[in-house]
């Protein structure tokens, strides 16, 4: 893999002739105008990959397609205080190497001075598929030099990027974004079990990987990952050590139906280990909850140090709702609170997605909302959750990615923090 320099600043993948930090009076106003014309169309109220676990300053890290082969990594600041706050800014593009939009993934986060040059801004992991069928870790990270260093190399010993996939967080409690990668294990037809592995952050690279965790759904072993079992990782009792969130469908049949139910459990980490916690929350279909029609987040919504479960659900009459779970430490409450309602106006489940972050940095996670437009580009809505902690307030647009070659379906994202260099 390599990494084009001296790259020009592009939208999207079209050229962009302003500088990194461009004219703020214009783009507010550009703002202000979408803004404008996006209420006139809609009817507001307010909808939603990883629980912001660091106090730094939050940031959006996209990656965007590029037609003629390779990525452009991009950083959307999401601190209101920042004064390039919403603004896309162009960190690096990889080009030459064999870098691929649909070979790769991305998740943000804190490995250290990767390059000898950070700044403290977000670092970029990119799992890169390889002919042989493994993948190798690459690192991006914060600061004036871009270049991709591999820190891993999973290409013997089963690995496979098609049947695994990473997650980014402090899994020991030493400061530092260790890699979790959850790898399928299909053992026989119809007993499929699930590898979790830890490949902890040395600060110069990561570690051999090490099995935290034999993964399976005693009562329905064919549950596939990835497919019908969903995993996050959050801080969900406070210790300062990323824990890991399993979901899955309640019902015991299909998970193609409409109201199938979502059942969510902790495994905590002690250290050295993912330990699957006693109980687990339910969801159940009766109440029209659905894993199918759903998705969920990690984030502390209420601002007590430990990551709550927020869930995203389809509304069968339009719309989406956001609810949110207290975080208890091993489980979640089983009670849930309605966080807001978008019934009309647009939103749409299908069209977008959501994101944690602590935008106006008061200690309690807000929920940003990247929405596709009719142009193909977005819309960066931010949900401020109020004092109390029990309820987003009306969305107010703070970011567009329109124009210019940017394409919502040729992108990805996640959210990174500032940290102390």
């Amino acid at each position: 893999m390599g990494v084009f320099r001296g790259a020009p600043r592009w939208l999207g993948w079209f050229r962009e002739d302003h500088s990194r930090h461009g004219d703020g009076a214009a783009m507010q106003r550009r703002i202000g105008l979408v803004a404008l014309s996006v209420l006139g169309m809609l009817a507001l109220g307010a909808p939603p990959a990883a629980a912001a676990d660091d106090a730094g300053a939050p940031a959006l890290d996209i990656t965007h397609w590029l037609p003629y082969g390779g990525v452009n990594l991009w950083e959307v600041p999401l601190a209101a205080d920042d004064p390039a706050f919403g603004r896309p800014q162009l960190v690096t593009s990889l080009v030459a190497g064999g870098w691929d939009f649909g070979s790769s993934r991305t998740e943000a986060g804190d490995f250290g001075d990767v390059s000898g040059t950070d700044d403290g801004s977000p670092d970029w992991l990119l799992p890169h598929r390889q002919p042989d069928g493994g993948l190798l870790l690459w690192v991006v990270g914060g600061g004036p030099d871009p270049t991709p260093h591999v820190w891993g190399e999973l290409r013997t010993g089963g690995w496979s990027w098609d049947a695994s996939r990473q997650l980014v967080g402090d899994v020991d409690g030493d400061g530092l974004d260790d890699v979790v990668s959850v790898h399928s294990n299909p053992v026989a037809p119809g007993d499929v079990r699930t590898n979790v592995w830890v490949h902890h952050n040395t600060g110069t690279g990561f570690a051999a990987p090490e099995l935290w965790a034999q993964l399976q759904d005693t009562a329905r072993p064919w549950l596939l990952p990835f497919f019908q079992v969903r995993y996050a990782l959050g801080d969900t009792d406070g210790d300062g050590r990323a824990d890991l969130v399993s979901t899955v469908p309640d019902s015991t049949g299909s998970s193609s139906s409409w109201d199938d139910g979502v059942r969510h459990t902790i495994h905590v980490s002690t250290g050295s280990a993912f330990r699957t916690a006693a109980s687990s929350t339910v969801a159940p279909a009766g109440q029209r909850w659905s894993f199918t029609a759903g998705r969920e987040l990690l984030a502390d919504v209420d601002g007590d140090g430990r990551d709550d479960l927020v869930s995203v659900q389809v509304q069968q009459g339009g719309g989406i709702a956001l609810w949110s779970r207290a975080s208890a430490g091993e489980v979640f409450a089983d009670q849930p609170t309605l966080l807001t309602g978008l019934y009309a106006g647009g939103w749409d489940f299908y069209l977008s997605r959501q994101y944690a972050a602590d935008v106006d940095g008061d200690g309690r996670d807000d929920v940003v909302t990247m929405h596709a437009q009719p142009d193909g580009g977005s819309l960066l809505w931010w949900h401020r959750t109020n004092d109390a902690g029990t309820a987003s307030e009306a969305p107010v647009v703070i970011g567009t990615l329109s124009g210019g070659g940017w394409s919502y379906w040729s992108s990805r994202a996640s959210v990174g923090h500032a940290h102390a260099v």
